[in-house]
């Protein structure tokens, strides 16, 4: 199952970057009037530029928009209960958390067990 993101604007420009040029590649990559995007780059507010888009696409656009100089987020839409549809690296995480609760389990039934064979009254 393909992975969806949306791609947000995080509300700032990157230092070291002209603004006229961020505002003009924006609006050229987006196919939006130069006013539309400086008012979406000048809101100092998080706007999602891209939604339900593929990952893949989502971190192209990423890569692409932070070169022109503006900081960009790429947020998942996977539902977090969904372990399946998690990316490789959650998902590995979550499997970890799961072993590592069940040693947790584990550990705390031997105790139990030591300390039911040092009782003589069981």
């Amino acid at each position: 199952m393909e992975e969806n993101c949306d791609v947000i604007y995080t509300g700032k420009v990157l230092e070291g970057f002209a603004q006229d040029a961020v505002v003009r590649d924006f609006s050229a990559l987006l196919k939006i009037s130069r006013e539309q995007a400086e008012e979406i780059i000048f809101s100092n507010t998080e706007a999602a530029l891209k939604e339900n888009i593929a990952a893949d696409v989502a971190e192209k656009y990423r890569q692409q928009l932070t070169r022109m100089g503006l900081e960009v987020l790429v947020r998942s839409k996977t539902p977090k209960s969904d372990v399946n549809n998690l990316p490789a690296q959650d998902r590995i995480l979550e499997e970890r958390l799961e072993e590592i609760t069940s040693e947790a389990k584990d550990t705390t039934n031997l105790q139990q067990e030591r300390q039911d064979l040092r009782n003589p009254y069981l």
